[in-house]
């Protein structure tokens, strides 16, 4: 067992070896492979920068015999000579290319300063037109808060015609304020600054005449309601009436007639009341009117019993207090 088990490890372990080796022997064919294209490619990119120089030698040459306009010898150095005329050269450009930048400078600031005019002049319209609207638009504002506000103080003077009105039946004593009325067919003139404040002033002193006539009218149900208070009638008052009336003996009408105008009593058409007093029943008389006037001729005999009565009470009461005799 043993045995097999070292096997096997010498067996992996010389797999994972030659697979290290193989993987080494790869990677310097690698790079043995990398070094011979780099010299590959520095011979050719030498090659090519050395092609380069000919090519520019040789165009070089051309541009100086363009520039100094005669053919440049083998041993000859034009690039000396090929500078200085490019250095006149690039100076005359640039003397040329400064008076071309001025005079494209001063054109271009013309046209700055004239663009710049045209932004200010259709700033400055724009900003008449927007004042224009927005002056409109406040006109028009301030005319329908003047319409709001006249409305308002028109329904506050007819309030405070009213609440006048009611505190005139009251015995209170104030003035309305007439209220102006437009003519049909003038021209509404455009309210000014003192004509709003005007305005606020009036409807500042309705609303004060409105909270002073408030005031009066409640004053007024106050004292309404204290006289009334003070005038009831109490109730220890009403307890007697009551009392009394039901102590009182009972008035009927029918008792009163049945006594007045029985036959059996009276001994005919007639009948005789108190004291002996004989009530006859006229030709044409109804019962009704009959028993009507019995009744008011019973009130009245009754009155004067009272009276009598009382006569003799107070008669009766002075010779009691020995005051003298009483008279009727």
């Amino acid at each position: 067992m043993w045995s097999w088990m070292a096997e096997e490890i010498e067996e992996r372990q010389r797999i994972k070896k030659e697979k290290e080796e193989i993987k080494r022997k790869e990677e310097e064919e690698k790079k043995r492979k990398e070094e011979k294209e780099k010299r590959v490619a520095d011979q050719k990119d030498k090659e090519f920068k050395a092609s380069i120089g000919k090519a520019v030698e040789a165009q070089m040459r051309v541009v100086c015999e363009e520039v100094l306009g005669r053919k440049v010898g083998q041993g000859e150095q034009p690039a000396v000579s090929a500078t200085a005329e490019i250095r006149r050269r690039a100076v005359d450009i640039d003397a040329d290319g400064k008076k071309i930048a001025e005079m494209e400078s001063i054109r271009t600031k013309d046209e700055e300063i004239a663009k710049l005019k045209r932004t200010i002049a259709d700033m400055q319209r724009l900003s008449c037109q927007s004042q224009g609207v927005q002056h409109d638009q406040e006109l028009n504002a301030f005319r329908l808060d003047n319409q709001h506000l006249i409305q308002d103080v028109i329904s506050l003077k007819e309030q405070v015609g009213e609440l006048v009105r009611i505190t005139k039946t009251g015995g209170s004593a104030s003035t309305a304020v007439p209220v102006v009325v437009r003519e049909k067919g003038k021209a509404v003139c455009t309210p000014t600054a003192g004509d709003y404040a005007k305005l606020s002033y009036a409807y500042r002193k309705v609303r004060d005449d409105k909270d002073m006539a408030e005031r009066e009218v409640l004053a007024l149900k106050e004292r309404i309601n204290r006289i009334g208070a003070s005038m009831r009638t109490p109730t220890s008052v009403k307890t007697k009436r009551v009392t009394r009336k039901s102590i009182s003996p009972p008035s009927n009408l029918r008792i009163r007639l049945t006594k007045a105008g029985s036959p059996t009593k009276a001994g005919g058409s007639g009948s005789k009341g108190p004291g002996g007093v004989k009530f006859v029943k006229l030709k044409d008389e109804t019962r009704d009117d009959f028993g009507k006037r019995v009744c008011v001729e019973l009130s009245k005999l009754k009155k004067k019993e009272i009276r009598v009565a009382m006569c003799g009470g107070i008669t009766k009461l002075c010779d009691n207090q020995s005051i003298g005799n009483g008279h009727c």
